[in-house]
């Protein structure tokens, strides 16, 4: 009677104890009922293939889930980490990445995105995310927020051309071309030296116009 009842514990046990010995599996397992749920965990841009893809959310079926430029304000919740040397260009993660105060963003790679849109935030020489400034050679303007403010990228030019710090590494460099006609790489080390101190973006500009 007593191996009988043994025997059937033993076999109610196994099963369990087998399950507990199984491997846990990270952000390989992860499923999102929807884009807003995956917005809201840090998700965003999900290539086929990827923690988190489905075709279900997979809408116009791209092979990219949960485009972050079709994120309504506010739906966007970036994860934070601390353990990423933003030096080395490249880390163990991607998607947002917030260090030191400032947003970064690694793509599917793990490598740092620079000079560069993701949706409607644009990421620098650098790979800050840009904010309150024109970028992409000040064509377009994003808020505080890093979002790109649409209809105002037509004006970016002209408001550069009177009262920025575009306008005046525009006329630093047009000043320098006429007394020593320098090459664009040459002019664009000059005007981020430290004796002129302008911007990378800004010395992009006067060199791109």
């Amino acid at each position: 009677m007593n191996k009988r009842l043994f025997l059937k514990m033993s076999l109610v046990t196994l099963p369990i104890l087998a399950l507990f010995s199984q491997p846990v599996l990270a952000e390989e397992n992860i499923h999102f009922s929807s884009c807003k749920e995956a917005w809201a965990n840090g998700y965003s841009d999900i290539h086929e293939g990827e923690p988190g893809y489905s075709a279900k959310l997979d809408r116009d079926h791209d092979g990219v889930a949960c485009e972050l430029k079709n994120a309504p304000k506010g739906a966007f919740k970036a994860k934070q980490s601390t353990a990423i040397q933003i030096n080395t260009s490249s880390a163990t993660t991607s998607g947002w990445v917030k260090q030191d105060g400032a947003w970064y963003y690694f793509d599917g790679n793990g490598n740092l995105v620079k000079n560069a849109w993701q949706g409607s935030y644009y990421l620098k020489s650098d790979g800050k995310m840009a904010v309150n400034e024109w970028v992409d050679g000040g064509r377009y303007y994003v808020g505080a927020d890093g979002v790109w403010k649409e209809g105002q990228a037509s004006t970016a030019s002209s408001s550069n051309d009177s009262n920025s710090e575009y306008s005046a590494a525009l006329g630093k460099a047009k000043s320098y071309n006429s007394l020593f006609h320098m090459s664009k790489k040459r002019m664009y080390r000059q005007l981020t030296s430290d004796f002129d101190k302008f911007s990378n973006d800004a010395a992009q500009y006067a060199i791109d116009h």
